[in-house]
């Protein structure tokens, strides 16, 4: 049914060539295999050496189709026929001469492979007049190819080309109908080029305009999608960006053709330009997406990630504080404690996000996502910027709350330089209280030695514990939580941050 093989191809080509050779041909044939870097098959390189020569195969008539998955790109003059998969929407755009023109495109499947075929203009017009429908047999007479952006061979079809719906002289048996390979968030590998899938939208960023290099106007958008399997963001360029027009959270989509792109971090994300599209799926269609999928654990946090969802409880509420921004103008963070079942962070709220401070109270549940992580003093932090969002107490089915984390206390013989650690022990010094000039303003300070059974170290508490510790007596017994062990004046101490707090269990001693 589809044209002919590698001995028919190069017996045509000398014929209307008689100044070469058998090895002639071969020799250009596997040289346009070399160019390909060994992607071409035999078959593929001697349709391209043939159209190159101007070698007509026979391929414009209409009983005479290539199978799709012989195309190769440069094709001048091609027919294929495949049934139809998917419809994407007629685009209008604006030439550079000013005039408006449209592309359509139709995804074709022949039980060889799949191709996508592109519609200009007045062959546009058959999918806005509803002739061209998913599932029915499609023949394209006189088209070309080009090399696809995804990486595949398109098959285009302008004022030359002819699309046949439905000819009387192909046996619908001949394409037996198959679905779209949509797979799941979870299986998509850095290695497949292209994906289609199917999800949830869980966040929509804004639409962002930028300037390309030869001065023109491009747009981009952001979002996150997810499956039963996973979550990934999707990225939109340009017409693609029109897809998503009056989509919102909750809403399921269908993704087509989407570039599989992996970052530098090893997180992989779908790119979707003209080469597909994103189409809204009815009540029903969408997968059912629990709302904590793809949640980080706190003891999973490291430092660089992007675009982080998390499931936490609120410990402690900070103060917003204003700050200079080195660039000029006023900015604003404020930090809050946060916990789940596996550890507890410190999240900064970023400008407009500070006004979550005034929302929560300790005990409250956050749904966070889109934060980001950054390490500092040895710590890993959750960041909220203008790109997440937060859910505050969340209806999530079967989840009851977080259990109390378990605390390890480590013995202060134990105690290593740049960690975080939890200490119990008696209070073996008056503590010293001091001013301190810091790139927040003036701090408080007080600092002291503490003791256990195993050993003896200097403790500086800041701000609030500072206050705190005023209270403090030699003798008193207290655990201090999650302070950061570092070399000072004094040999190596344990410092206070803003996830530390101190608890006294005991009141002994005298003060002086």
């Amino acid at each position: 049914m589809f044209g002919m093989g590698v001995e028919e191809l190069i017996r045509r080509i000398l014929e209307v060539r008689g100044d070469l050779g058998r090895e002639d041909v071969l020799r250009l044939a596997e040289e346009k295999r070399r160019l390909a870097g060994g992607y071409l098959s035999l078959e593929q390189a001697l349709r391209v050496v043939a159209s190159e020569l101007g070698v007509d195969l026979g391929f414009s008539g209409v009983g005479s189709v290539v199978a799709l998955r012989d195309l190769v790109p440069n094709l001048g003059d091609v027919s294929v026929a495949g049934r139809v998969l998917l419809v994407m929407p007629v685009r209008v755009f604006r030439r550079q001469d000013g005039r408006l023109g449209k592309v359509g495109r139709l995804l074709l499947s022949d039980g060889t492979g799949t191709a996508t075929v592109v519609l200009w203009d007045e062959r546009a017009e058959l999918i806005e007049r509803g002739e061209v429908a998913e599932g029915a047999i499609v023949r394209v007479v006189h088209g070309y190819t080009r090399q696809s952006l995804v990486g595949g061979v398109e098959v285009h079809v302008g004022f030359r080309g002819e699309v046949q719906v439905n000819p009387p002289d192909i046996k619908p048996e001949d394409f037996p109908e198959v679905e779209v390979g949509v797979v799941k968030i979870g299986e998509v590998k850095a290695n497949m080029g292209v994906a289609s899938v199917d999800g949830v939208v869980r966040s929509l960023g804004q639409v962002y305009t930028f300037t390309r290099p030869d001065g023109s106007q491009g747009r981009v958008m952001r979002l996150r999608i997810a499956d039963e399997t996973g979550t990934v963001y999707l990225v939109l360029w340009n017409e693609a960006v029109d897809d998503a027009e009056g989509l919102s959270e909750g809403d399921g989509v269908r993704v087509v053709n989407a570039r599989v792109r992996e970052k530098a971090t090893g997180e992989l994300e779908l790119h979707l330009d003209r080469a597909g599209f994103l189409r809204r799926l009815e009540a029903g269609q969408a997968p059912s997406v629990s709302p904590i999928m793809g949640i980080t654990k706190v003891s999973e946090l490291r430092p660089g990630l992007q675009e982080v969802d998390v499931l936490v409880e609120v410990v402690r509420v900070g103060e917003v504080r204003s700050f200079q921004r080195p660039g000029g103008g006023e900015g604003r963070v404020a930090t809050l404690i946060v916990r789940d079942d596996t550890g507890v962070v410190d999240l900064s709220l970023w400008d407009e996000k500070t006004e979550l401070v005034g929302r929560v109270r300790p005990g409250d549940l956050l749904l966070v996502r889109g934060a980001y992580t950054r390490e500092r003093l040895g710590r890993v932090g959750l960041n909220l910027g203008r790109r997440g969002v937060v859910e505050v107490n969340p209806e999530i089915p079967g989840f009851s709350g977080f259990p109390e984390v378990e605390v390890r206390e480590t013995p202060i013989s134990e105690i290593r330089e740049g960690r975080t650690y939890t200490v119990c022990g008696v209070v073996d010094s008056v503590p010293e209280f001091r001013e301190v000039s810091t790139f927040r303003g003036e701090a408080s300070v007080a600092s002291f030695y503490l003791r256990d059974d195993t050993g003896r170290i200097r403790v500086s508490l800041w701000r609030d514990l500072a206050q705190a510790a005023e209270g403090l007596v030699v003798g008193m017994r207290v655990r201090l939580y999650d302070l950061y062990a570092r070399m000072g004046p004094f040999g190596l101490e344990l410092t206070s941050g803003v996830l530390s707090r101190m608890e006294v269990l005991e009141g002994a001693g005298k003060k002086g």
